[in-house]
């Protein structure tokens, strides 16, 4: 995500050829902050890929995150946890990050 370096993440997004980065999809991340603690981000609404870097430095760590990743976007956008569901277009996803304590 270049988190820090406003003037370069699209560049860098494009280097790294992040697909359909002006489409309106869903999207998801993983981001971090100065303490380490690590957030795993997805989308309820579809948006470009600077519409969801920007909502998770807004709405994210308090302000106080160092950097992150694009994770894959889309209908595989999906999040299960204990707080909350969001099915991205219902299909199995067979890749996955599962965090346990």
């Amino acid at each position: 995500m270049s988190l820090g370096h406003d003037a370069e993440w699209r560049a860098q997004t494009e280097r790294e050829q992040a697909p359909f980065p002006d489409d309106l999809r869903l999207r998801s991340g993983a981001v971090y902050d100065e303490s380490g603690t690590l957030y795993l981000v997805v989308s309820k609404t579809k948006g470009t890929l600077s519409q969801f870097r920007e909502a998770v430095t807004e709405l994210v760590g308090g302000g106080k995150l160092v950097d992150g990743i694009f994770l894959d976007g889309d209908g595989s956008s999906q999040l299960r946890s204990g707080e909350a569901q969001l099915a991205g277009d219902n299909r199995p996803v067979v890749q996955m990050m599962r965090i346990v304590k």
